[in-house]
């Protein structure tokens, strides 16, 4: 299960560290959190982190609730 997961995860920050876009540098581009949130290359991270985030919380809690079964 780890592996499944981790091969994904690795790839995909391994590809989007090389992934460029205009916007950096640029003070008219950069206008708080909006440049993170509109932007794909900065928004599909964030969401996957929380999915995977609420996932395992999830996770942790189904399996605490069948221990104590």
């Amino acid at each position: 299960m780890l592996r499944f997961v981790s091969i994904p995860a690795v790839s995909l920050i391994l590809t989007s560290a090389v992934f460029a876009h205009e916007g950096h540098g640029d003070a008219a581009h950069q206008h708080g959190a909006t440049h993170y949130v509109v932007n794909p290359s900065h928004a599909v991270p964030i969401v996957l982190t929380v999915a995977a985030v609420i996932g395992l919380g999830l996770l942790i809690r189904r399996t605490v609730r069948s221990w104590r079964q």
